[in-house]
């Protein structure tokens, strides 16, 4: 039994990748529950994503939408940079936290994070190919995105058009190092090539009744939220079983807008005697 921490528009056309740095000023609100270094991450997320829109121009992808609410949660701290672009280098100019709380004495204290940034942006070659995959936000579906601990996970991606896929776990709460991790292609399912038509299901357990993704939750944890991100490209692309988040958009960025598709999805693992919660803020 594997565990798993559970884990286009327009004609097409190429253009050149350039670099442009921008000045952005951003900020988040946050209960005084939440640490000021990760209210801060929030708006300084919010200002990597407002530098990605404001010079390559909004690439409609999964997942994208959540980012523009004020909850807190592990994702709320990530910012996939897929918009058309990804982030070369962020510069914070300046960071001030202010103090606030309501008139009623019951009110909760709140929090603010303002950053001044300057952000270097490397705009992806091409435009999406709206005849590939242009359904696949609703291509790819999870068996649950709640789950308690125990709880088997299942990944389910019917193809409307042939492509290569890559399914990848993605842990927020990992701060530092590697914290992507390639789930498909695997041992178990070497085949990454998708015939039109067919349905691929990670783990297929009516094959291997012995191969089966468990959810489990990392010490001193009794909730958090992850991301299953899937890639699907035109020709095959060899991703690493493990990288960091900035090798994975490095990567991601070499492949030309109009020969993928992306789509993330979150999930909340709870500890089991709890409700659960859900992984959407």
């Amino acid at each position: 039994m594997k565990s798993l921490h559970i884990m286009l528009f327009i004609a097409l056309s190429v253009h050149i990748a350039y670099a442009e740095i921008v000045s952005i000023q951003e900020k988040f609100s946050f209960p005084d529950t939440v640490s000021d270094a990760d209210g801060c991450g929030a708006a300084l997320a919010r200002a990597r994503r407002k530098a990605l829109e404001s010079v390559c121009g909004l690439q409609v992808s999964g997942g994208s939408g959540r980012f523009k609410n004020e909850s807190i949660d592990e994702l709320s701290l990530f910012l996939f940079e897929e918009t058309g672009g990804r982030i070369v280098s962020a510069k914070t100019v300046s960071k001030t936290v202010e103090y606030h709380r309501g008139a009623a004495p019951e009110s909760t204290a709140l929090k603010q994070c303002i950053v001044s940034t300057e952000i270097e942006v490397k705009c992806d070659r091409g435009n999406r190919d709206p005849a590939f995959a242009p359904n696949f936000l609703a291509d790819v579906t999870l068996n649950e995105t709640s789950l308690r601990e125990g709880e088997e996970l299942t990944v389910s991606l019917t193809a409307t058009d042939s492509m290569y896929v890559s399914v990848f776990q993605y842990l927020p709460y990992i701060k530092a190092g590697k914290n992507i991790f390639r789930i498909f292609p695997n041992e178990r399912q070497p085949h990454d090539y998708i015939k039109k038509g067919d349905k691929l299901i990670i783990p297929n357990t009516g094959v291997d009744s012995d191969y089966v993704y468990v959810a489990q939750l990392p010490k001193n944890k009794d909730h958090v939220v992850e991301e299953l991100m899937t890639v699907a490209t035109r020709k095959r692309v060899s991703f690493p079983e493990e990288m960091t988040l900035d090798d994975f958009q490095r990567i991601l960025s070499e492949i030309p807008l109009y020969e993928r598709r992306e789509v993330m999805i979150p999930y909340s693992i709870s500890k089991r005697g709890t409700v659960k919660q859900s992984s959407s803020p």
